[in-house]
């Protein structure tokens, strides 16, 4: 035990400012993008070819989650603005913050790739894998990390929050998207769902999540056009709720907007 532990101690920290930990990050957190995308698709959308993929793609996560670990762990951060390098701190720190998430990432990783055959499985993992990533802050904190090395100016500062909220923005109308498409196929007995109505019921897949992305797009943004409507008792159900969180939502996204854009104004008038 001791032994371990002083090689361990070798292992030198990396500072928090290490341009390769930088560009490392950064890769991690379009993966982890990435895969609440591809997961939320696979689990409803439920294509062949696009299953396959998605299995390959597990695969590359499985390699990538354990060498982030040891980054982790062995990766100073800052505190306040001043680097933290004492090796103690930082698997504290990462005991109160990733392990979690890395955890059950690494199980539901699993249960995807060993267990495929068994449906249950793979879809009961699925949907803790995205009540996860609803629940846990993890981009947040990588960008806390670019916002402590990168000393941004007002411009990108203002950029920034602006991005955030759009990938925040995105994120809810892809989710919403691949819901309105899962239950319109699996909705009513007689098959009267808004796909058949619209006659697309039989186009590509593509086409299909397209078309869901801009019902969710225009209803989230209460535009809502009107061309495509709910046609069953569960249709009218999902879009009641998708209509009250949508207006807040969008409610929140004009203050966000308004706040973020009063700040670069008054930072500008400081500087003056």
């Amino acid at each position: 035990m001791e032994k371990c532990i002083e090689i361990i101690n070798k292992i030198p920290i990396i500072s928090p400012d290490n341009k390769l930990k930088f560009c490392w990050d950064f890769v991690i957190m379009l993966t982890i993008l990435l895969h609440f995308f591809f997961l939320v698709f696979d689990l409803t959308f439920e294509n062949p070819t696009f299953h396959d993929f998605y299995q390959k793609w597990l695969e590359l996560l499985i390699v990538l989650l354990p060498i982030d670990v040891l980054i982790k762990i062995n990766s100073g951060f800052f505190a306040n603005g001043a680097p933290i390098k004492d090796r103690k701190e930082i698997l504290l720190k990462y005991r109160k913050t990733d392990l979690p998430y890395d955890l059950i990432n690494f199980i539901t990783l699993m249960l995807n790739v060993q267990f495929e055959n068994f449906l249950f499985s793979v879809q009961s993992a699925h949907v803790i894998q995205v009540l996860y990533f609803v629940k846990y802050p993890i981009f947040q904190h990588l960008i806390q990390n670019f916002e402590e090395i990168i000393n941004f100016d007002e411009k990108v500062e203002a950029f920034v929050s602006l991005l955030k909220l759009f990938i925040k923005m995105l994120f809810f109308a892809h989710l919403v998207a691949c819901l309105w498409y899962y239950i319109g196929i699996s909705g009513d007995e007689d098959g009267i769902n808004w796909l058949s109505a619209k006659g697309f019921s039989h186009k590509s897949t593509f086409f299909q999540y397209i078309v869901s992305l801009y019902w969710a797009i225009t209803t989230i943004s209460t535009t809502g056009y009107g061309d495509i409507t709910a046609q069953n008792e569960d249709e009218f159900i999902f879009c009641l709720l998708v209509m009250i969180m949508g207006s807040i939502f969008f409610g929140y996204s004009i203050t966000y907007i308004g706040k973020v854009f009063d700040k670069f104004q008054k930072d500008q008038i400081m500087k003056k």
